[in-house]
């Protein structure tokens, strides 16, 4: 049996889940800032250009909207 390679193999075990771990922690992280940017050309549609909510609504379902 290989002695030397024994330490190195048995720190491998010990990182390895705890890395997966945290990874797979990290994945349920939703950032807040996602929201406010997804707001923000909303906002410009009913601030700078006058488009109803109705409108606005049409455009986020992926449909044209001409004014």
């Amino acid at each position: 049996m290989n002695l030397k390679g024994m330490p190195r193999l048995m720190l491998i075990r010990i990182r390895f889940p705890r890395l997966f771990l945290t990874l797979l922690l990290l994945s349920f992280v939703h950032i807040p800032a996602s929201n406010a940017q997804n707001a923000e050309p909303f906002k410009f549609f009913r601030d700078y250009v006058g488009l109803k909510e109705d409108q606005i609504a049409a455009i986020r379902n992926g449909r044209a909207v001409a004014k």
